[in-house]
């Protein structure tokens, strides 16, 4: 029996007994692959993308990630906020796609679940895009990769259609993208992805 058809003969089983149904799906992984594009649009203020944590240099992912952002988010600063350790020939390739990279000193404390790894990282990338003039960012991580065009449109519409009530000192929302969020968890927002105006993200 063929590796797929034993994979199909347990899933199969696995539905069975979950009365659940398996879905699979395929991504590219390189950003050739990617034959789309976002729409030309003047009237959004100036974007940036954080790619935070370890550069993933399996199948080059964080690479290429930076080359399909590039594509996808013409108009937007791209920065990789990673650490000084991170070979000097890698983040070279990773300049030479147009990204900032940053090389940040390891925090000597990691915390829980490293959390003081991505504190230190997300806020270097942060900040960096407010002293490119960004007014909105986008906050990532090198290990994940939004495919979809528009993005950037589609999360600051959101904002803009749905502001915080009146009383806040806050004037936008912080927006989050991520099945790590769960709703019966106080405090529970996950900052896998999240994106907001460049004010609130530096004091969250």
């Amino acid at each position: 029996m063929g590796l797929g058809n034993l994979k199909k003969k347990l899933f199969s089983k696995i539905e069975q007994s979950k009365k659940v149904l398996f879905t699979y799906h395929t991504r590219p992984l390189f950003d050739q692959q990617v034959n789309t594009w976002s729409d030309p649009v003047s009237n959004l203020p100036r974007f940036a993308i954080v790619i935070q944590g370890p550069v993933v240099k399996d199948c080059h992912f964080t690479l290429e990630t930076v080359r399909l952002y590039k594509k996808h988010f013409a108009g937007a600063d791209i920065i990789v906020s990673t650490w000084d350790d991170e070979p000097a020939n890698y983040a070279e390739k990773i300049k030479e796609q147009g990204a900032e990279v940053i090389l940040n000193a390891k925090p000597q404390f990691p915390g829980t679940s490293h959390i003081n790894f991505q504190i230190a990282s997300s806020l270097a990338g942060v900040k960096k895009a407010q002293s490119l003039g960004a007014q909105y960012v986008l906050k990532t991580r090198t290990d994940q990769r939004m495919y979809a065009p528009n993005v950037m449109e589609y999360f600051y519409s959101l904002l803009e259609k749905f502001p915080p009530a009146p009383g806040f000192k806050q004037k936008r929302r912080i927006l989050g993208v991520s099945l790590n969020t769960f709703k019966y968890r106080p405090y529970s927002l996950s900052d896998m992805n999240i994106f907001g105006h460049i004010d609130y993200m530096l004091v969250y």
